[in-house]
């Protein structure tokens, strides 16, 4: 997760003009980061959920590729999932 953090950051660090808004705005972090819950459920969510729990939600897939592409420019470590919100619907 910290690569995607790094990647974040060198967003910000470039944002002159307010180029990178839509990505620093359109990224939520981590699934499991965005749900709060009592403790009582947390292990049959991590069960339910597995490794979905660290997937990356994004405003759009437009976003997603753009971090995707920061995170290979920068040779960073790791895999990346992303949910954007565009693609997810209930069911």
């Amino acid at each position: 997760m910290t690569g995607v953090r790094r990647a974040i950051d060198a967003f910000k660090s470039e944002n002159q003009n307010g180029q990178h808004d839509d990505v620093i705005n359109g990224y939520h972090g981590t699934v499991i980061e965005l749900i709060d819950m009592p403790e009582i459920f947390i292990t049959p969510v991590e069960v339910i959920a597995q490794n979905r729990l660290f997937y990356h939600v994004v405003d759009n897939d437009r976003i997603a590729t753009k971090i995707l592409r920061k995170f290979n420019e920068m040779q960073l470590p790791g895999e990346l999932n992303f949910y954007p919100m565009n693609r997810v619907t209930a069911p």
